[in-house]
């Protein structure tokens, strides 16, 4: 992780991993999961059978969900080992999220 890496990932985790695993991964990997899955039912059945959409959203977030909680990890614990070197903070300030 070089320096501006580090910066802008020590922004990142101000905001907390909550936001960073919504808004980068559980929505988008869900979403996109879900319409991938929905075409190709369609394509091999020829039709959408709709108690399935629901579902498969709730599955494909839950899967988003676990990979950006990975990834939230990787990548915050390679910014603590460059943070001091930086100069910027490992540990997070009281009262941020």
């Amino acid at each position: 992780m070089n320096e501006q890496q580090a910066r802008k990932w020590s922004v990142m985790r101000r905001k907390g991993p909550g936001m960073y695993v919504m808004l980068n991964f559980a929505l988008p990997v869900g979403l996109v999961l879900t319409a991938l899955v929905s075409l190709l039912e369609y394509s091999l059945a020829g039709e959408l059978i709709g108690i399935w959409l629901p579902i498969r959203l709730i599955v494909f977030c839950f899967i988003g969900f676990f990979l950006g909680m990975f990834r939230w990890q990787s990548v915050d614990k390679k910014y603590q080992q460059v943070a001091p070197k930086y100069g910027l903070p490992v540990q997070l300030e009281k009262g941020t999220k």
